[in-house]
């Protein structure tokens, strides 16, 4: 049976020290012998190599555990569409199930692959649809793959040219906009019925933290400012790249506060390991479980509210741009606070406010319709 086949359910994010040395030590043979350093390797070993493939001398700036997850979860997917519905999407791969697959995948397959994802796949049919958004990162990452394995030598075809582009325009993106008034309005109902997710969303709107980074802070992250004053999280964010984030007094203060009501350790007799934020049964919380509780609290008791539908966690997030762009602090501030490395990124979050804020409208004198705008 087919290694890729037999292994679609093998654990490619654990970065499996000795299955990479393994492969490190074929390619250095292999480059003694004046071979192509791949030779040998199988589609699974490809996968593998892909995802935890080591580029730095320091390890902390290699891809996170979130990325390899997400790349594992889309190449499986792939895979395992590839395997159960080839037929139906018509890719005529017929190789000897005992030889590699990804060698026999070529720029048809991965446009008609492609095509089918977005308009028959059983998600589709199911009458669910990707947004933008989601198809813009799926083909990334097939596109990123491929080129891999082409560059690589290990195919002869470069698959990655039948993708078609799936850029997502800024109408396409979801809004994820909040402003000050809106924020009050959410927090005023959890502080009334939740303090657990009144105070984590409180944290995440001042700090303008990503999900992953707010459940993965310790104690041990609370930081003594000893030359400016005051507190900060020592973070750890995308791309294991660390940062400062300031915690406003106020907050840390609900945040002690909430910790003894809950009966958790206090900040100065915690276990450096201890996560700030918890479950009901005391356990960290993971991003995707946090996501759906959040926003399952606010969309069902705090109904009577009327938040919009499509407030997530993500969007205290951008709330955080938002009103610090409302006070007037510098786009480039705002940039480095939110931990990113293109103003073009910071600007996805605050270009709709700033169209509006700029509109011709509020240039307009008072006087220049008489009494009609008075």
């Amino acid at each position: 049976m087919n290694k890729l086949i037999k292994n679609t359910q093998y654990d490619l994010v654990k970065n499996d020290n000795g299955y990479y040395r393994h492969l490190q030590l074929q390619q250095d043979n292999n480059e003694k012998k004046k071979m192509n350093q791949f030779e040998g390797f199988s589609d699974i070993d490809m996968l593998f190599w892909y995802i935890h493939q080591q580029k730095h001398l320091d390890k902390s700036k290699e891809n996170s555990k979130r990325t390899k997850t997400e790349y594992t979860r889309e190449l499986k997917q792939f895979i395992s569409h590839l395997l159960k519905y080839g037929q139906e999407m018509q890719l005529d791969i017929e190789v000897d199930m005992s030889e590699s697959i990804l060698k026999h995948i070529e720029s048809r397959h991965l446009r008609k692959y492609q095509e089918w994802l977005a308009t028959s796949s059983p998600y589709i049919k199911a009458g669910r649809s990707y947004s933008p958004a989601t198809l813009s990162r799926k083909t990334t990452i097939l596109k990123s793959f491929f080129t891999f394995l082409y560059e690589s030598k290990y195919t002869l075809h470069n698959a990655a040219a039948g993708l078609k582009i799936a850029s997502v325009r800024k109408d396409d993106r979801p809004n994820k906009d909040l402003g000050p008034v809106e924020v009050q309005r959410i927090l005023d109902g959890l502080l009334e019925v939740d303090l657990r997710y009144y105070t984590m969303v409180l944290t995440l709107v001042t700090t303008g933290l990503r999900n992953e980074e707010l459940c993965n802070l310790t104690m041990g992250n609370i930081k003594q400012d000893t030359i400016i004053g005051g507190y900060y999280f020592e973070v750890v964010g995308k791309g294991n790249k660390k940062r400062d984030v300031p915690i406003k007094r106020s907050v840390l203060d609900k945040i002690i506060n909430y910790r003894a009501a809950y009966y958790l350790s206090s900040l100065h007799e915690s276990k450096e390991e201890d996560p700030v934020f918890v479950t009901r049964n005391g356990k960290k919380y993971t991003p995707s479980y946090l996501a759906q509780a959040l926003k399952k609290v606010i969309h069902e008791k705090l109904s009577h509210l009327h938040i919009q539908n499509n407030v997530t966690i993500h969007s205290f997030r951008h709330a955080y741009a938002i009103i610090s762009h409302l006070n007037k602090v510098d786009v480039y501030d705002i940039m480095r606070s939110l931990g990113h490395e293109k103003i073009d990124t910071t600007m996805i979050y605050l270009q709709k406010v700033i169209d509006r804020s700029n509109n011709a409208i509020y240039s307009w004198n008072d006087n220049v319709l008489g009494s009609h705008l008075q």
